[in-house]
């Protein structure tokens, strides 16, 4: 048996289970459990199956909060974990720019568990240039009720957003690789000439229209031009919605706009006007194009975009770069004259 610590995976353990309201209210305790977790999304108590789609709590929490597609949320600690001397605020709600759940214990011990969903969100990174009224516009830019455009039947037609969404990600570098958390940028001409016009970064589980199916990108990682890149300590990510699920073009690739599986409230919402719509709870079948990862339909396109990497000459980018948290970085020019950053923007220090 093994703890809350290295949960979710499959596989038997002996943990507490509660259920927690978005209000922090705790019920239904039951100690030193079986559960038994059956895949990513889904675990059985005596007899009773729980579905989630989002985690908060990573390797080496002693307590995760898994939450569900109807706005429920699944307490499991190790049993160790007396539930009962513990409260539980949620900051995952799009009121707080972390996305997270603050555990406070009667003994003065505060901790907070942040939010994982790495297997689950399909998302655009900052930066990224959706098509508009054949322009671009960068996705973090973009607002409820703007027009974008979207690919039906082979012709270009507009569809207004309904909903705008942002997050933000923390990698776990002790993960495996494709578990890690890091997002995929696909290189400049990875998939065909000026396809897309510049380096892409998506979520792994985003998809790529490609030959009238959606593919995630994660399955057509070939550590050359399409990889994980681990540049990436930590990220925001975006998603647009429109009235219905749509086929959009982003950084000249076409792709998926949100499709609302249940996972609307790991984000949070910016600007003047905000959607609050209903978490819709859609699947596959209310998609615009069907997914398809079945490995004689993937294959063919693996290959392809490998044999087209080589031909470009990319190498293989399978080490991860090396970073540094040293604060006080400067350039030092060939004269000697050190030259120091004038403003911080996030991550990248401007000279």
């Amino acid at each position: 048996m093994a703890t809350a610590s290295t949960i979710p995976s499959s596989g038997d353990y002996i943990l507490n289970f509660a259920i927690v309201d978005s209000k922090g209210n705790v019920s239904n305790i039951q100690n030193s459990v079986e559960v038994t977790f059956n895949s990513k999304t889904s675990f059985t108590i005596n007899g009773t199956t729980y579905t989630y789609n989002y985690t908060w709590g990573a390797k080496g929490s002693e307590q995760i909060i898994l939450g569900d597609t109807a706005g429920g949320d699944f307490l499991l600690t190790d049993a160790s974990v007396n539930i009962s001397n513990y409260t539980y605020t949620n900051y995952s709600m799009g009121n707080s720019s972390t996305n997270h759940w603050q555990i406070n214990g009667t003994d003065g011990t505060s901790s907070s568990v942040t939010f994982q969903n790495r297997d689950f969100v399909p998302c655009f990174l900052a930066g990224t240039e959706i098509s508009v009224n054949g322009a671009t516009r960068k996705v973090e830019d973009l607002a409820v009720g703007d027009r974008i455009d979207v690919l039906v039947n082979g012709k270009t037609e507009q569809k207004t957003v309904t909903w705008v969404g942002k997050s933000t990600s923390v990698a776990a570098p002790f993960l495996p690789l494709d578990m890690a958390g890091y997002p995929v940028r696909i290189v400049k001409d990875a998939l065909a000439e000026g396809v897309p016009f510049k380096d892409m970064l998506i979520t792994p589980e985003h998809c790529l229209y490609l030959n009238g199916c959606f593919v995630p990108a994660r399955m057509l990682v070939n550590g050359q031009s399409i990889f994980y890149d681990q540049s990436f300590t930590s990220y925001d990510y975006y998603h647009v919605e429109t009235e219905d699920h749509a086929i959009i073009t982003a950084d000249g690739v076409l792709t998926e706009s949100y499709l609302d599986t249940g996972n609307r409230r790991s984000f949070r919402q910016n600007g003047d006007v905000v959607a609050m719509p209903r978490t819709r709870n859609l699947t596959w079948d209310d998609a615009a194009a069907p997914l398809n990862v079945s490995r004689a339909f993937v294959e063919p396109l693996f290959q392809q975009f490998c044999a087209r990497a080589q031909g470009m000459g990319l190498p293989l980018r399978t080490e991860a770069p090396v970073v540094t948290h040293e604060s006080n970085l400067y350039l030092t020019a060939g004269n000697g004259r050190v030259i120091r950053p004038l403003r911080t923007e996030k991550t990248t220090r401007c000279s």
